[in-house]
């Protein structure tokens, strides 16, 4: 079939920095306070929702760019600022700033892919919301098993001995997500 175009593309940018805001009361203010060093914790979760979803978005209109006739879709820019909020939710306070750029960045082909996948079996999702949240979640729900910092670990989870791969000799805590996830 024909994809439906967007009707409204001021109300989807609307939409999309609505949820964009709203993400700041949910990943931050996840921390519970903002003083002492839970501040610490909510600052860096604000820096690295904020980080991923700009790769996210920018990421995607760049792919978009490229998968098509060379054109720049608004739409495909604020699913990929989507998909880098949702990418970035389960690791947002234990990761560091460029590891959040890169978590959007996956997000983005993340959502690219899952996108496509849904076009080839011929799955109707007008408005591509399941590719932007089933298919980014797996990505994301893995986030800190590579990408978690022992120091930020410690600083949002008290006492634990846990990091990402990428920071410590092996792949626990990866292992650990992925059978908690299900995957």
């Amino acid at each position: 079939g024909r994809p439906l175009k967007g009707h409204s593309m001021p109300l989807v940018l609307l939409g999309t920095f609505l949820l964009w805001i709203g993400w700041y009361g949910f990943n931050p203010g996840s921390t519970l306070a903002i003083s002492g060093g839970s501040a610490l914790v909510a600052e860096k979760t604000a820096v690295t929702t904020t980080l991923a979803a700009a790769a996210g978005g920018l990421s995607n209109l760049a792919i978009h760019f490229f998968l098509t006739d060379h054109t720049m879709s608004v739409s495909e820019m604020c699913n990929g600022v989507l998909a880098g909020l949702v990418s970035i939710t389960a690791s947002c306070s234990v990761v560091e700033p460029w590891a959040a750029v890169v978590i959007g960045i996956i997000g983005a082909f993340a959502y690219t892919a899952g996108s496509i996948f849904m076009d080839k079996h011929e799955i109707d999702d007008a408005v591509n919301a399941t590719p932007v949240h089933y298919f980014v979640v797996f990505r994301g729900l893995l986030a800190p098993g590579h990408f978690a910092r022992l120091e930020n670990m410690r600083r949002a989870y008290d006492n634990t001995s846990r990091a990402g791969c990428f920071y410590a000799n092996g792949g626990g805590q990866i292992l650990g997500y992925a059978v908690s996830a299900g995957l």
